[in-house]
């Protein structure tokens, strides 16, 4: 059986890894990291045709890499424009560092997915580099400073151990229907235990992967009017972990704040761990999988050898071998993240730039990906609970109570079936959604603590809006939205309500532009309204996840559950 916690976010595509075969997987890590100049990089293996704009960076001047054209938009793609230095070596597991200057003129062409160093298999992954800090900008051909433009900045989802800056999506659909241009972004960030390894007093930083995330965004305070971009209309969105990292960004501890405006969360997802002693196990098993004792043995080992230990510690962390575990999830570390975001934005605590949110949820977020047979029974789940989330008998009781058995034959099934999907995703939305509904004109009182008093503070200024969307077309499992966002009718992906695309498309669309939608703003309650895309078609409605039985099951979670284990790492 696949644990609760090792399922969020990936379950379904680590399940389908998993069937290829473990020695077909390790076969497939065959090759170290293919860089062979830790500056520039890219193998050259082609020049695109031409006469592209040259951008002026400072550290670097990218030239274009691609041109083309949608709809009546006529664009420019920088590919692989580096935002930080390479994070080998001494570098490996620590903060990214800023990108040294280059004297060529860098036109970011490679043949192939510069994604971050993940498991072959997952999701099309062909296992990545470790030079991997990169981002693509599109830029419109009428953008310039003079006239600048909206800016969508987007973050692939993946679990935070598989995915790339290519996948899941670009602005070429929404360009096609019609809409305006605007300028789009989309940055890598490192995954796996490359990313996200976070146990103190090892010789690792925390949270690497979210810390690439900041200083991506960082690039695109610093940057992206240069490419024609507007700083003060710039949306930052996400799918999935995607949007866990802009949720996490949003209440970091951390000067200057967060360079957007509004955000665009598609069922932000991580684990919220019950205890730093979840960490640990991570840590030991990556050591034993690459014949290390510790973390100075693990930065001299070969990229190869790293991944092929990576892999096999995301497959024993799958199959419930290491117990109750963090996961590969950001986490509170005392520096960058104070506590858990449930609680910081509960208390304020966010950066107040960002004014604006639309927060989505599948109607099953955790169909397919909880994979227990239907007529698991009650005692299954509690079982399942303590080998995969909590061994704490308290929490595993409040769990229980907060999930209670329905009396079915398959309510073992249906309680994790609630709580994966709560746990990992439902809540998330909520207390995003809470946070932007009750944020008023009153000015309020900066709050803070740790490093920087500045970084988390209560937010004050112009009133703030929240709307959300539940998706329930098909089988509305985890990410299926996301499909529609990005639907180019271009036969590498299908929808069942061809429809429904333009809709979604287009309020996409709106909320970029005009910073608003067309449905009512959310207001917590029994009569909490979202917007609901059904089979049947599309309506404003209730708010499924508002309704009191859902909201009282996320209290119990974020105020007796989420880092009440005790024990530190």
């Amino acid at each position: 059986m696949k644990a609760l916690a090792s399922l969020l976010l990936f379950g379904a595509s680590l399940a389908s890894a998993s069937g290829l075969g473990l020695q077909n997987i390790l076969q497939s890590v065959e090759q170290d990291d293919p860089f062979v100049d830790p500056i520039n990089g890219l193998h050259k293996r082609a020049t695109p045709p031409g006469d592209m704009p040259v951008i002026d960076l400072g550290y670097v001047k990218q030239k274009a890499t691609e041109y083309g054209t949608a709809g009546n938009v006529s664009y420019y793609i920088f590919r692989n424009v580096r935002f930080a230095a390479p994070p080998v070596g001494e570098l490996r597991f620590r903060k990214p560092q800023p990108p040294a200057k280059v004297e060529e003129v860098q036109d970011g062409y490679y043949n192939g997915s510069l994604s971050c160093a993940q498991p072959a298999g997952l999701a099309g992954s062909t296992g990545g580099t470790e030079d991997c800090l990169f981002l693509d900008v599109w830029m419109p051909a009428t953008a310039s400073p003079e006239k600048p433009l909206p800016v969508l900045t987007k973050w692939f989802g993946g679990g935070y151990v598989y995915g790339a800056k290519e996948k899941a999506g670009n602005p070429v659909a929404l360009w096609k229907n019609g809409h305006d241009p605007f300028v789009f972004v989309a940055p890598n960030y490192r995954l796996g235990v490359f990313g996200w390894l976070s146990v103190p007093n090892t010789g690792v930083d925390a949270n690497a992967g979210l810390h690439d995330g900041l200083a991506a965004m960082d690039w695109i305070r610093e940057n992206i009017g240069k490419f024609g971009g507007d700083i003060k209309r710039s949306t930052a969105m996400g799918i999935s972990a995607g949007a866990g990292i802009v949720m996490h960004a949003m209440v970091s501890n951390r000067t200057p704040h967060v360079p957007f405006q509004q955000v665009l969360l598609q069922s932000p997802g991580w684990q919220p761990e019950t205890t730093p002693a979840g960490r640990v196990p991570i840590y030991e098993t990556l050591l034993a999988n690459a014949g290390c004792k510790d973390t100075a043995c693990l930065r001299n080992t070969s990229t190869k050898a790293l991944q092929t230990a990576n892999l096999l510690t995301i497959l024993l962390w799958n199959q419930d071998a290491l117990g109750p575990t963090s996961g590969f999830y950001p986490v509170p570390d005392g520096d960058i993240l104070l506590d858990h975001p449930a609680n910081l934005f509960t208390e304020g605590k966010v950066h107040p730039t960002v004014k604006r949110a639309v927060a989505s949820s599948a109607r099953w977020e955790a169909s397919g990906a909880f994979a227990v047979p239907e007529e698991a029974d009650d005692e299954l789940f509690i079982k399942d609970v303590g080998v995969s989330f909590t061994s704490n008998t308290t929490l595993i009781k409040i769990i229980s109570e907060a999930y209670p058995s329905d009396g079915t034959p398959q309510s073992g099934y249906n309680r994790g079936r609630d709580l994966t999907g709560d746990m990992g995703f439902n809540c998330n939305g909520l207390w995003v959604a809470r946070y932007f509904s009750t944020l008023n004109n009153k000015s309020k009182k900066k709050s803070g603590s740790g490093k920087s008093k500045k970084c988390c503070c209560k937010s004050k200024g112009k009133k703030s809006s929240a709307w959300r969307y539940e998706f329930n077309v098909g089988t509305a499992a985890h990410g299926a939205d996301s499909t529609y966002t990005w639907f180019a009718n271009d036969g590498t992906s299908k929808v069942d309500r061809p429809d429904l695309v333009k809709y979604q498309q287009d309020w996409v669309a709106e909320f970029v532009q005009t910073q608003k939608v067309s449905w009512p703003v959310w207001v917590e309650g029994s009569d909490a309204k979202a917007l609901w895309l059904n089979d049947t078609g599309l309506g404003v409605e209730r708010d499924y996840f508002a309704w009191k039985t859902y909201t009282e099951r996320c209290d119990v979670l974020r105020t007796k559950v989420i880092g009440k284990g005790g024990d530190k790492a």
